[in-house]
């Protein structure tokens, strides 16, 4: 299933609410309201219950109510699956950067990187890989209709 942007989410779910609207005036019963309400529940989904997962296996896995939700081992019980959401990095360098150490000899420049060395291969890489990464957030923006 694609991830959403919760804007793109929000999109979406209102285009489904107009259709069926529509379909209810015009008095249609169709494959594609049916369509439209699967759409808007996969993408209005709620969680239903909380269940907590017990250390000790599921023989003592117990369902809680909402206030349970921010703790460890508390998972959502949904009835229908959600959409994922993604939400993109404000600063791609700093999410990058995260996950990935800056090699020695390689440093910030702009919204890229350089290396001050010849032959820095670790750099090198280094900058390949962000630049990968930089692909990847342009491809999840193309998705979701937000430009490059």
């Amino acid at each position: 299933m694609i991830a959403l942007t919760q804007e793109k989410r929000e999109e979406l779910a209102n285009y489904a609410r107009a259709r069926l609207a529509s379909h209810v005036v015009h008095g249609g019963c169709s494959d594609e309201e049916d369509i439209f309400k699967i759409a808007l529940a996969a993408l209005t989904a709620a969680p239903e219950h909380y269940v907590f997962k017990h250390p000790l296996g599921k023989l003592f896995y117990s369902l809680v109510d909402e206030s349970c939700k921010g703790h460890d081992d508390v998972y959502p019980v949904y009835t229908a699956p959600p959409v994922p959401e993604i939400k993109l990095p404000n600063n791609p360098q700093d999410a990058f950067e995260e996950g990935n150490k800056i090699p020695s000899d390689t440093q910030r420049c702009g919204t890229s990187y350089c290396v001050s060395t010849f032959h820095n291969w670790k750099g090198e890489e280094f900058m390949h890989q962000f630049e990968g990464f930089l692909k990847g957030i342009n491809y999840v923006k193309r998705l979701n209709e937000l430009g490059e």
